[in-house]
């Protein structure tokens, strides 16, 4: 029979046991393995299964033959030993998922001995987290009031009625300085600041200040701007935003030369949307009346409404999920690995931007970074206070999922989301490569089980 020779819990929430088939009942089933391993060989001269070992070993291949007996080897003397690992994790009150089990092939970890054939079994623990806080809790459902910065109907209809205006007014020549919703006509020279090469122009180009069809930084500096005026200045732009690209904080930037030179400056000649109507056979096609403006402005609003509070409901269960389940251990490796990726990127881009270390956390965007800070160093807390509640959330719906959530993950899902994530990976933040093969099952089932999980805590959770 095999044993167990040692059997730990590690800091990264890994239950690791080294089990030793012994080295008689080891070297009867490698045995029986050759033996049905090369049963199908064939040798000329011999009939299939007749050959001389020796002769039938020279023509098979070996790493596939030492692979197979790795396999099957590992599979049956762990199999046999389930038992007593599943006792011995009772015992030390601790649950695991045994779909993780996963072979150390280090040369140390998994060897022959004089003993036998040792081998180590990593298995993933589920967090120690007191699941029960979700039996009894309640929380505020979220109503318009909570939503932040959430503008009243009225504001929001008076900002797209000068969305509508902008769109599809026509404009009128002014000799004031250019403000948001001004036209600007130019002609507008480009060039990498490295770039020693002619710089691109574009001749009479037109530009409605604050429609973002530019970066906002480009915008910004043509506030104030009168004809006849040229205007050179130089902009870091992230690498996609330029030419008003979506982009992905922490992409690296680039510096841009402009020169504009601003030929007119025009503004509506109307700021009433019922007379824009009227004037403009676009508008009347496409927005018929104001009173039908109003319809659908009402039902983006109600339908935007909605959608902040799903969100919002969202954040509140998430807050719940990380502040009311009492502290337990992380995985230390993985957690301080992550504190020093983030803090790596944020020294980057304070050195390629040569700005401090509190700007460059600001912008980007993370938890915390809306706090005023006092000094760098107080970076480094927010950082970290970040990426462990990240990951006490994961480990938390992990938890949720595998004692709590029926039905589990179905085939069919995670097929259904894998063809989605190919056909659409921005949708899921995801490059190319990321959406094949293993990996994308990988990030498929932990969006899902993510999903199933969260689900759960919010059926739980009784909003007054």
């Amino acid at each position: 029979m095999p044993k167990i020779i040692q059997a730990n819990i590690t800091s990264e929430l890994k239950y690791t046991v080294q089990i030793l088939a012994e080295k008689k009942e080891y070297e009867d089933f490698k045995e029986r393995l050759v033996d049905q391993f090369i049963k199908n060989v064939d040798v000329k001269g011999f009939r299939k299964g007749n050959a001389p070992k020796d002769l039938a070993l020279a023509k098979v291949d070996q790493l596939k033959l030492q692979t197979t007996i790795l396999e099957e080897t590992v599979q049956k003397f762990y199999t046999e030993l389930l038992p007593e690992i599943k006792k011995d994790l009772e015992d030390k009150k601790r649950d695991v998922v045994f779909s993780s089990a996963e072979l150390i092939t280090d040369a140390e970890s998994t060897k022959e001995t004089d003993k036998g054939f040792e081998f180590t079994i990593n298995l993933s623990l589920l967090a120690n987290a007191d699941l029960s806080i979700f039996d009894k809790l309640e929380l505020k459902k979220p109503v318009q009031k909570d939503l932040e910065n959430r503008l009243s109907f009225k504001d929001f209809s008076d900002k797209e009625y000068k969305n509508l205006i902008t769109t599809f007014a026509k404009y009128k020549t002014v000799e004031t300085k250019a403000k948001k919703g001004s036209k600007i006509i130019a002609d507008i020279t480009e060039q990498l600041a490295t770039d020693k090469s002619e710089p691109k122009e574009n001749k009479d180009a037109e530009l409605i200040l604050g429609q973002n069809l530019f970066p906002p930084e480009f915008e910004e500096k043509l506030i104030g701007a009168k004809a006849s005026e040229t205007k050179k200045f130089e902009l870091d732009l992230e690498i996609g935003e330029h030419s008003g690209h979506n982009h992905t904080p922490g992409e690296r930037s680039q510096k841009y030369k402009f020169v504009v030179k601003i030929k007119e400056v025009q503004e509506p000649a109307t700021d009433d949307l019922d007379e824009v109507i009227k004037n403009s056979e676009d508008a009347k096609k496409q927005l018929k009346s104001k009173e039908n403006v109003d319809k659908l402005l009402k039902d983006i609003y109600d339908r935007e409404t909605e959608e902040l509070l799903i969100v919002k409901k969202r954040r509140d269960v998430v807050e719940v999920i990380v502040n009311k389940v009492p502290n337990f251990d992380l995985p230390k490796i993985l957690v301080n690995s992550e504190i020093e990726r983030i803090m790596g990127v944020l020294q980057a881009r304070s050195l390629e931007r040569k700005i401090t270390l509190m700007e460059s956390f600001n912008q980007a965007g993370l938890p915390g970074s809306e706090a005023k800070l006092k000094n760098d160093n107080q970076v480094l807390e927010k950082v970290t206070d970040y990426v462990n509640k990240e990951f006490k959330l994961v480990e938390i719906l992990r938890a949720v999922y595998y004692a709590k959530v029926e039905p589990k993950i179905m085939p069919e899902e995670m097929a259904e989301i894998q063809a989605d994530m190919q056909k659409n990976p921005a949708k899921y933040n995801l490059r190319n490569e990321d959406v094949v093969g293993d990996k994308a099952a990988d990030i498929a089932f932990d969006r899902l089980l993510r999903e199933k999980s969260y689900q759960w805590v919010a059926s739980q959770i009784k909003f007054i």
